[in-house]
């Protein structure tokens, strides 16, 4: 039996979620669409704010484009321009400002995508360090210089973190320093 995959268009047409997530998560994380509402005033909003959110230069500088129309309106009604080029600036921003409103739901999906990948990216890299640091200890570090002694030395701590590393315990000299935890009672460092 062949299975049947709907892309983003048809789930679209379904009624389906894009992401792995549900339909009231990609509507909370579509709000910013409504930035483009405002007729090209704080359509701009809408792109910095997920380019910003999801590392996108691309959506950032569309941001800085569809902030032009606005600066450029005001700019000419603070330089007292002549009616017709306000109108011309005025009708720029509008045409702009409509544009958008296409243009975020044309980029919505790809947004609602990558957010939701950069976020179990992040949950993935935060189970690795919990994993990594439990009970306080880094493991990988300490495996590391558990492997560095030769089958006739006796364990040794790793050395100070402000010593050069040679790889091997017994090259490390004894430092002075009263901040490490390992130090002994005479404030030098093993």
């Amino acid at each position: 039996m062949a299975s049947v995959r709907a892309t983003t268009g048809d789930a679209e047409k379904l009624g389906m979620s894009i992401t792995t997530k549900d339909r009231r998560w990609e509507l909370l994380h579509s709000l910013w669409i409504g930035w483009t509402f405002t007729i090209g005033v704080f359509n701009w909003i809408a792109f910095v704010y997920i380019g910003l959110r999801a590392g996108q230069r691309k959506w950032i500088l569309w941001g800085v484009l569809y902030l032009m129309p606005v600066t450029l309106v005001i700019v000419l009604a603070g330089a007292g321009a002549s009616a017709g080029l306000g109108a011309i600036a005025m009708l720029l921003m509008v045409g702009s400002g409509v544009a958008s409103i296409f243009h975020a739901f044309r980029v919505r999906n790809e947004y609602l995508l990558r957010l939701v990948a950069l976020q179990r990216r992040v949950a993935e890299s935060d189970e690795a360090l919990k994993r990594r640091f439990s009970d306080g200890v880094d493991r990988e570090e300490e495996s590391r210089w558990q492997g560095t002694a030769t089958p006739g030395e006796t364990r040794r701590s790793p050395p100070h973190p402000d010593l050069e590393e040679t790889g091997t315990y017994s090259n490390q000299q004894p430092r002075v320093h009263g901040d490490h935890p390992r130090c002994v009672a005479s404030q030098v460092c093993s």
